[in-house]
């Protein structure tokens, strides 16, 4: 049977996965039902088994906070060649992002920004280990993505400023348009959100907290502005190659979307 989610179930599926990372364990039935409307117990109950019954969680037996969500596999059989790469290229970008994501922690004396930091990378490593692990099976030989990325890992990888806005462009510009993309696409069908949901929520999560960072840098110094602004259009550039790259290479596909800037965090702040 097709993997299929809903909008209303992905949410359900985002509030599991925030909550478990904000506290260290899932939310109760009540828990979850407050933070997404579902009507009490009840709703939350009938929801979760609904979700289990299409492998996107699973309960510990005899635990009451019990929940963790996974990622059902995918038939690689039913996608073409070129959707193959569009979804090892989302495994590719999670692996460079968790990787700055790191970085960036490192050092970083402010604890809220670190811990926020290594718990991005962290959904980014599970969700690159899922995907990764998932192809690896079915697929004698993974291709390799690299070239589609090489202007977008210019930029990402040749600071032009200081490293830390720069990585709050990088971030900020990225992740608001990596989640529109995949909302683009997940909103073409249910199959499609099932797919993308993970990807939505680590961009949207990403690109929230630090729009919140680079505003209030923006506001402190308003001088660094202009050199935000070249860094994003420089961002923006490399996701646009990227996705031309991989389209000229395999045609369009049913992953494939018009790329479309998303709003710019930086205009509200001229």
């Amino acid at each position: 049977m097709a993997l299929t989610l809903t909008a209303r179930q992905a949410e359900i599926l985002e509030q599991i996965e925030l909550f478990t990372e904000a506290n260290g364990y899932p939310p109760s039935s009540r828990e979850l039902s407050d933070a997404c409307g579902l009507g009490g117990p009840s709703g939350a109950h009938r929801m979760i088994s609904v979700l289990e019954a299409k492998g996107f969680v699973e309960r510990a037996h005899g635990q009451s906070r019990g929940l963790v969500v996974v990622q059902p596999p995918l038939d690689c059989s039913e996608l073409d060649d070129g959707d193959i790469i569009r979804l090892l290229t989302i495994v590719e970008l999670h692996a460079v992002f968790s990787d700055l994501a790191l970085s960036m922690s490192v050092g970083m004396r402010d604890m809220s920004i670190r811990t926020t930091l290594i718990g991005e990378a962290l959904r980014r490593s599970r969700r690159m280990s899922g995907l990764g692990e998932m192809f690896a099976r079915q697929l004698d030989d993974l291709p390799d993505v690299g070239r589609h990325l090489l202007r977008l890992r210019d930029v990402v990888m040749s600071p032009a400023t200081d490293r830390w806005v720069d990585f709050l462009v990088d971030q900020s510009v990225f992740n608001r348009i990596f989640a529109s993309l995949c909302e683009g696409v997940a909103d073409q069908d249910v199959m499609r959100r099932a797919v993308l949901w993970p990807d939505i929520s680590i961009g949207r999560a990403a690109a929230t907290v630090t729009e919140t960072w680079l505003q209030r840098l923006l506001e402190t110094d308003p001088t660094l502005y202009p050199g935000c602004r070249s860094r994003a259009e420089q961002m923006t550039d490399g996701i646009d190659t990227m996705l031309t790259s991989i389209t000229r290479s395999y045609g369009e596909g049913e992953f494939s979307v018009a790329f479309v800037p998303a709003p710019d965090p930086l205009l509200a702040l001229t």
